[in-house]
């Protein structure tokens, strides 16, 4: 990561995958696929990155996203397990607090928050685990998070997660999705959300299926 001057600074981030920007707490965090967050700061010209704080978490870290001075962090087990998403709160000291913790579906691989603060949408891939095609292979379920907050923005009212099977095969196929894997005639199973966007108005998510 490097500010935007002539003579960019880098800084050592890991796998650098996703970032979030929290205009409240006017810090960056930046996650890459291992089990940390790295928070970033820059001076007042937004320039001369500095890591500030690194969390450790239990479990690999998929995404993260930002709202004000506040963090939604999709942490996985692994991939036959479900995951979790946590809420943090990130204070002018350069500490988190967490405000909440609550159960998703099977890989969190994306997470959004939307721009009127009111809710979290997380896009649970159930991406088969390594020995997928054999008998020892298992396949968890493709799902949608939906996390609702507090008037007060901060505190968790209400998560339900969504699945794909009250659909048939048929129907998604007649509507153009493709399903092909080896769960193919088990749309619950083969259908993967990979990324997640909620629209301007707060209104619409819009996720993206890797293998459909």
């Amino acid at each position: 990561m490097a500010g935007f001057n002539d003579a960019p600074v880098s800084i050592e981030l890991g796998g650098a995958e996703i970032v979030a920007w929290a205009p409240g707490a006017k810090v960056a965090a930046v996650c890459g696929g291992d089990n940390t967050v790295r928070f970033v700061k820059y001076d007042a010209n937004f320039q001369n990155p500095e890591v500030v704080l690194e969390k450790e978490f239990n479990g690999d870290i998929q995404s993260v996203a930002a709202y004000g001075d506040q963090f939604a962090v999709a942490e996985s087990p692994s991939k036959t397990e479900k995951g979790r998403v946590s809420v943090y709160h990130f204070n002018r000291k350069n500490k988190l607090s967490q405000r909440f913790s609550t159960t998703v579906g099977y890989l969190p691989d994306s997470v959004s928050w939307s721009p009127d603060g009111k809710t979290i949408v997380v896009a649970n891939e159930g991406e088969p685990n390594d020995y997928y095609g054999t008998s020892d292979g298992v396949d968890p379920e493709g799902s949608i998070s939906i996390i609702r907050l507090g008037d007060d923005k901060k505190s968790l009212k209400q998560t339900t997660t969504l699945g794909f099977g009250g659909f048939t095969a048929q129907q998604l196929k007649d509507a153009g999705v493709r399903l092909s894997g080896e769960n193919a005639e088990s749309p619950a199973k083969d259908i993967e959300p990979e990324f997640v966007k909620i629209t301007s108005d707060s209104k619409r998510a819009v996720v993206t299926m890797q293998e459909n």
